[in-house]
C-alpha cells in the first residue's frame, strides 16, 4: 500500500506539472468572455477512486483511447480515459469588508484583491460524480490597487461579491498494472471570468 500511495503521488506530480504547463500558456488574465479571457485558477486532482465498471478488467478488454504511458519500472500505466467540460456560477465575498457592510449613497469606491483570503468551497458534478473544488474568495485591498468598485448609491448597507464564471476542464485516468485496473483520478483545471455585484448585507 505504501509503494502503490508513493507511485502514485509522483505520477499525480508528474501530471500537475504538465497540466500547469499548458493551462498558464492558455489562460489570459483580462477581464472578458470565458471563451477568451479565462484568469487561471489552478489544477487540482481527486482522491482515487475504484470504478465498479472496471474491476476485473484489462486493457484488451476496456480498449481505453488514447496512448498506454509508461509510469514506472512496477508495471503501473496510466491512460487517458476522457476529458470533461463544466461551467459553474461562483459567487464569493471577499474577507476585510465592514461586518454590517459598506453603507449605500456614501459614493465610497472601494477596492478589492480577487486572490487570497479564504478558501471557498462548491460541487460541480462530473463524469456522474459529485466534487468539491475551491474558490479563492479574495480581499479587501489596502493599498488601492486590485478591482475597485463604487457602494450603490441607494440607501441600505451592502457588501460586495465577486461572481466568478468558472470552467472547469476534467481530464480522466485509469490506473493499470500489468494491463489490470486499479483506480481512477481526476484531473480538474479551474478557470473563470470575473464580475461582481453588490448585495444588501
Amino acid at each position: 500500500m505504501k509503494r502503490l500511495s508513493k507511485h502514485l503521488s509522483i505520477f499525480l506530480s508528474l501530471v500537475i506539472g504538465i497540466m500547469c504547463i499548458v493551462s498558464l500558456s492558455g489562460f489570459a488574465t483580462a477581464e472578458s468572455s470565458m471563451d477568451e479571457a479565462l484568469i487561471h485558477d489552478g489544477v487540482t486532482v481527486s482522491e482515487p477512486f475504484i470504478d465498479p465498471d472496471l474491476v476485473g478488467t484489462t486493457l484488451e478488454e476496456t480498449q481505453q483511447p488514447g496512448e498506454i504511458t509508461p509510469f514506472n519500472a512496477y508495471g503501473e500505466r496510466h491512460v487517458y480515459a476522457g476529458t470533461y467540460t463544466t461551467y459553474k456560477t461562483v459567487y464569493v465575498q471577499p474577507v476585510g469588508q465592514p461586518n454590517l457592510g459598506y453603507k449605500g449613497g456614501s459614493g465610497a469606491i472601494i477596492t478589492f484583491f480577487q486572490y487570497g483570503g479564504d478558501s471557498h468551497k462548491f460541487s460541480v458534478t462530473i463524469d456522474y460524480k459529485m466534487f468539491t473544488l475551491t474558490a479563492e474568495t479574495g480581499k479587501v485591498s489596502g493599498n488601492g490597487i486590485g478591482y475597485s468598485s463604487t457602494v450603490p448609491s441607494t440607501s441600505g448597507y451592502y457588501k460586495f461579491e465577486f461572481i466568478k464564471e468558472c470552467k472547469i476542464v476534467t481530464k480522466k485516468y485509469n490506473i493499470y498494472k500489468y494491463n489490470e485496473y486499479l483506480y481512477s483520478v481526476y484531473v480538474h483545471d479551474t478557470g473563470y471570468a470575473l464580475s461582481h455585484r453588490w448585495v444588501s448585507a
